[in-house]
């Protein structure tokens, strides 16, 4: 607005030679000029500039229309002034100056029939004043209306202008929540939606906080997981290892108690041999010994007939001595024959103790071996035990060769199934991994926003021209409205 006052000067300037109206020019339009631009200087878009600055543009129409002796034409500055207010979005300044207008209009009318040296109209007449009135009044009913629906979409624009580029910071975006009020609908609205990305932000930093804690504990699971199964692989390795050299020796075992299995049958077979023969000699040995009383009996007899042939040896001694010289030979033969009945009755004798010693051994050995086919019947009932004790570890063996190998199939199917697990683990630690990955990855994304609490200057921070680094007027009146202040 300084630059219309500079312009309008220049037009009082321009007009002063025309007319010869240099007093007036210097006396008002260099006042109306200087002092608002003063105020803008000093006082930027306060209340007071922008009351000065209308005022001034209605003094200059004034000094116009009076330059040119109320040319009706100039009359139209009034209107084109007045809208150039709307720039201030504030309908007192425009209400200010059609006050001025309308004050002029009227004092100078009667000013100007009262004969002061002052003009107005070029034919003054009170109704003219009145149309002129009744259009200023028209005008700032309107232009006052859309003063204020300006100001409020400048607030509004504002108040969103201030509170993107509060979030726009060097790298990062500030979604901090601000302590101040927001009074426009839209910059209710983009602080809703801030506060709502902020609420989703932070979800979505605590959340992948979470994942990113869990992906590494996952991992670190997976890792532990990971030597776990190796050592459980080892571990059932070792143990299929050893089923198969027990499966083996449990089978050596087994083949070794078939072997020793047809021994026990060989040995119950000879054994029950051995039965028979016991028996068979058990028999002989009871013939032997009735063979022997027998022969006892003969030995006896023969005993019996050495003692009768002794009797007639002595006889026949006897009677050769009572023969005499005739009887001499027989007595040599009786002798002789006497002799050999005591060798038999000797020998009798001896062989008699020697067959009742053989009888008593007879007798003794066929108790023996009575009592060892007593024991040769028990040793082939224990054979014939150990034989049904034998086929059932046999069975057993087998029984257990079939389980082996039952447990070596199950130990090699949980060695599939643990190698199976080991490699939904490596795939498990992969995926840990790039979850991590993608967590530190989304961690740095939304680490360009700054959640919090930011004080609420921050946001009304006033804008700054282009051009310069002085503030603007509108900007800074609205600045202040924002804040809280009325200019």
């Amino acid at each position: 607005m300084v630059g219309v006052l500079a312009g309008l000067l220049v037009l009082t300037f321009a007009l002063a030679p025309r007319y010869d109206t240099w007093q007036w020019a210097l006396l008002v339009g260099l006042p109306a000029a200087l002092i608002p631009g003063a105020f803008a200087f000093i006082y930027p878009g306060s209340l007071l500039t922008r009351m000065s600055v209308a005022t001034s543009l209605m003094v200059f129409c004034a000094l116009n229309i009076h330059q040119a002796y109320g040319l009706t034409e100039l009359h139209f500055g009034i209107f084109v002034l007045l809208a150039f207010l709307l720039c201030y979005r504030d309908w007192r300044p425009i209400v200010m100056a059609a006050g001025v207008a309308a004050t002029h209009h009227l004092s100078f009318y009667y000013f100007q029939q009262w004969g002061y040296g002052v003009m107005c109209f070029t034919k003054p007449s009170l109704g003219i004043v009145l149309v002129h009135a009744s259009y200023v009044i028209a005008e700032t009913v309107v232009l006052s209306y859309l003063a204020h629906l300006m100001r409020a979409e400048s607030l509004q624009a504002a108040e969103l202008q201030r509170l993107v580029e509060a979030m726009d910071r060097q790298g990062t975006i500030d979604l901090r929540e601000s302590d101040g009020t927001v009074v426009s609908p839209a910059g209710r609205a983009l602080n809703s939606v801030i506060t709502r990305l902020r609420d989703t932000i932070a979800a979505l930093t605590d959340g992948t906080q979470l994942v990113t804690a869990a992906a590494r504990e996952s991992a670190s699971d997976s890792a532990e997981l990971a030597d776990r199964n190796r050592t459980q692989t080892d571990a059932l390795a070792e143990t299929g290892d050893a089923v198969r050299q027990l499966g083996d020796i449990v089978a050596r075992n087994a083949e070794q108690a078939r072997e020793a299995n047809q021994l026990v049958d060989s040995a119950v077979t000879i054994a029950a041999k051995g039965g028979d023969v016991v028996s068979r000699v058990v028999s002989t040995m009871g013939e032997i010994s009735s063979s022997s009383r027998k022969i006892v009996d003969i030995i006896g007899v023969i005993d019996e007939i050495a003692f009768q042939t002794n009797l007639l040896a002595l006889n026949a001694a006897v009677e050769a001595a009572r023969a005499g010289e005739h009887g001499r030979g027989f007595a040599v033969v009786a002798s002789e024959v006497r002799s050999l009945a005591q060798r038999s009755a000797t020998a009798a004798k001896e062989i008699k103790q020697l067959i009742e010693n053989s009888v008593d051994n007879v007798a003794a050995g066929s108790t023996l071996v009575g009592e060892a086919g007593v024991t040769m019947n028990d040793l082939v009932a224990g054979v014939r035990g150990i034989a049904d004790i034998m086929d059932k570890l046999q069975a057993s063996f087998a029984h257990e060769t079939g389980g082996l190998q039952q447990v070596d199939q199950s130990l090699q199917k949980m060695d599939a199934v643990t190698q199976s697990n080991g490699e939904l683990v490596r795939s498990m630690a992969a995926t840990a991994e790039n979850l991590n990955e993608r967590g530190e990855e989304l961690s740095a994304a939304v680490s360009v926003f700054e959640l919090g609490k930011r004080p609420f200057r921050a946001i009304c921070a006033p804008l700054r021209t282009r051009s310069g680094s002085r503030l603007t007027e509108t900007t800074s009146a609205l600045t202040l409205v924002a804040a809280g202040g009325v200019p």
